[in-house]
């Protein structure tokens, strides 16, 4: 190492001692006096420099807190939506401070969360200079769909939209772009990887584990219409699919073996939740697993084509056999029926979803071609059935929320929507057709199956509105443009380039006469 490099190298670790030694003294100080005068902020400054210290030193922790979050904590309680407490909705990580008597703070714990995150990393790059933006294909479409993201939000809110209502509209857009950045730029190694997609994993299983006490506790009562929220249907069906796709590979291991044996878990509890929307993304997610190892591993292509005919004649035994049954066995069935021959109440709420894409779409035509912006109620051309009283955001935020990103972007923002998902999917898609290593495969199925759930719980059941699938999807995201910076970070070292061969110019007399 040469003297200004050493030289750099020392300022570099006096600039990062000076900066985390001010922001402790200072947290500290503030936190004391907090605490003299018995104020709850001493709680969250003590609480918050934890984490900022655990990221300091472990980055990649944020990436997996995250997650764990994401795959396990309600965004709601789940008694206001008419289903059973399962214990985690009483942790109000998604609510503001004022739910936890700090009033004036308007930001959630979870946003004071992602905000240490990206200021330990910025502060920390910047102490080190080592500070860097992703600049991959992906980075790049997140960056355009977050910029179109934020002019809608301004233009509601000069068109005289409720900034409330806007602020709400913005969070699960500015959580999944948070998380992908913190993905792309906090995790360094393939082990990191891992352990996001344990996370991913291990917060799934356990919320299955929860379903399943919550249906044996009120077993022998009269069980709810739902007994976990929403946003399931969309991390059960990637799990089954990734199980899928770990048994197709075949990829042995303890993550195959530990999400074998808590299948059954995750199968009763994605039954017994009774959402319609559970089954579709289930279907599209193994198909797309069945067509992608089909393609991505042509020596196993007689046995998984073997395996996906065996899978659709048991399903349709099983329609045949389960599609009256009034049971939690039937419900699946019974979902596919309901688009079908629809029951009454079933009947009513396929229509209700037709009336609201109708104004949706006459509402995209006059809005055209900016959108209408953020915290304004949808345009109801056409009445509809007002269900205000149960959901008092429903004339806000429609069940098809990939129209709704139309209606309030315009042109601009479906179109980089879509760009965004689609350069996200091909980026995963490419990487497999690389035969890449074992983690990489993992994490592109992995997004591939989640992108897929994401479009298809957005267009069904207010997707794109969820904060716990945004954070996922978003983390995904910045996983897979992790562990292909990894990926190439590894063939440069085990190719490196050549040097030049130097020309006679700027040699020296002795080095020419040796070359000769």
């Amino acid at each position: 190492m040469t003297a200004y490099a050493a030289s750099e190298v020392m300022r570099s670790r006096m600039r990062m001692v000076v900066i985390v030694g001010a922001i402790a003294g200072c947290a500290g100080g503030i936190a004391t006096a907090a605490l003299l005068l018995g104020s709850p902020i001493a709680f969250l400054l003590l609480a918050g420099a934890a984490v900022a210290v655990t990221v300091w030193f472990l980055p990649w922790t944020g990436v997996v807190a995250i997650v764990l979050i994401g795959t396990m904590i309600e965004q709601f309680s789940l008694v206001a939506e008419g289903t059973i407490s399962d214990g985690t909705d009483h942790l109000l990580l998604f609510q503001s401070f004022n739910a936890y008597g700090v009033s004036g703070l308007f930001a959630s714990p979870f946003e004071l969360l992602l905000a240490l995150i990206v200021a330990t990393w910025l502060v920390r790059g910047f102490a080190a200079r080592t500070l860097r933006l992703p600049a991959s294909a992906i980075g790049v479409s997140v960056a355009a769909f977050a910029l179109v993201v934020a002019v809608g939000f301004a233009r509601g809110l000069t068109g005289g939209g409720s900034p409330q209502v806007a602020l709400l509209e913005l969070r699960p857009w500015l959580y999944l772009t948070i998380a992908f950045v913190a993905a792309s730029q906090l995790i360094t190694t393939r082990k990191q990887l891992m352990a996001v997609l344990g996370a991913l994993v291990v917060g799934i299983s356990i919320k299955g584990i929860q379903g399943v006490i919550t249906l044996v506790t009120h077993f022998t009562s009269r069980p709810p219409q739902a007994i976990l929220a929403h946003e399931e249907s969309f991390f059960f069906g990637v799990y089954i699919a990734l199980l899928a796709a770990l048994w197709l590979a075949p990829v042995k291991g303890r993550l195959r073996n530990f999400m074998t044996l808590l299948f059954p878990f995750v199968l009763v509890a994605d039954i017994a939740n009774e959402r319609r929307t559970a089954w579709a993304i289930a279907a599209v997610a193994l198909a797309a697993v069945f067509a992608v190892s089909f393609f991505a591993f042509p020596d196993r292509r007689k046995t998984i084509v073997w395996l996906g005919v065996l899978g659709l004649v048991l399903a349709g035994i099983y329609w045949v056999g389960f599609s009256n049954d009034p049971g939690l066995l039937g419900q699946p069935a019974r979902a596919v029926l309901s688009q079908l021959a629809p029951t009454a109440r079933d009947q009513a709420s396929n229509q209700y979803r037709v009336v609201e894409n109708v104004n949706l779409g006459i509402g995209i035509r006059n809005f055209m071609p900016f959108g209408m912006g953020f915290g304004h109620p949808i345009p109801q051309a056409v009445p509809n059935v007002d269900i205000s009283n149960v959901d008092s955001f429903i004339s806000y935020l429609p069940h098809n929320t990939v129209l709704y990103v139309w209606l309030r972007l315009g042109i601009l923002g479906i179109t980089a929507f879509w760009m965004m998902l689609g350069i996200s999917l091909m980026t995963a898609v490419n990487s497999l057709r690389a035969r890449p290593n074992r983690t990489t495969l993992l994490i592109s199925v992995t997004l591939i199956v989640a992108l897929l759930g994401y479009i298809v719980q957005g267009f069904y059941d207010m997707g794109l509105y969820w904060f716990r699938i945004a954070i996922v999807v978003g983390s995904l995201m910045g996983a897979m443009d992790a562990a292909r910076r990894l990926d190439a970070q590894a063939a440069k070292a085990a190719h490196p380039t050549p040097p030049r061969k130097a020309s006679g110019i700027g040699r020296t007399g002795r080095e020419l006469e040796s070359a000769a």
